[in-house]
């Protein structure tokens, strides 16, 4: 929304972004996973800008396509996921927590944005879940 957020904890990140060919082994199993390093880390003293999201659209669209992944690998781990967790405790606690605990506020509109939609994930992730899970339940019953 055309400006970097600092707060709502998603800033400073410290990602393992640059490292030595060979170094660092990547598991490939989901979309925000870590590289493991054998050895030091060290960090950059100057921030490394990640344009991830030049407007809303794609923010929305990679947003759809991280909660249908998340929905995916939870439907695969034959999880059971609690309703009532991910309806009234899971976006509750994260909203409070980015916007209030990590002054999400403080970034004014987008801020509140992105606190609200990282909320709504638990929603919708439930609810791409239970869909997997009963369209295999009626694919069993034919």
């Amino acid at each position: 929304m055309n400006r970097f957020l600092t707060k709502g904890g998603i800033y400073p990140d410290y990602t393992i972004r640059l490292y030595k060919n060979g170094v660092a082994k990547f598991p490939c199993k989901t979309v925000h996973e870590n590289v493991t390093i054998d050895g030091e880390v060290g960090y950059l003293k100057k921030d490394l800008l990640h344009y991830a999201d030049p407007d809303f659209t794609r923010y929305l669209n990679r947003w759809n396509r991280y909660t249908s992944l998340d929905a995916e690998i939870l439907a695969k781990e034959k999880n059971k996921l609690s309703f009532f967790s991910y309806f009234f405790v899971k976006p509750h606690v994260w909203f409070f927590k980015s916007y209030f605990r990590h002054r999400g506020f403080m970034d004014g509109f987008p801020g509140f944005v992105f606190v609200l939609f990282s909320s709504l994930r638990f929603y919708v992730i439930y609810i791409k879940f239970w869909n997997i899970k009963n369209k295999k339940e009626i694919k069993e019953l034919f």
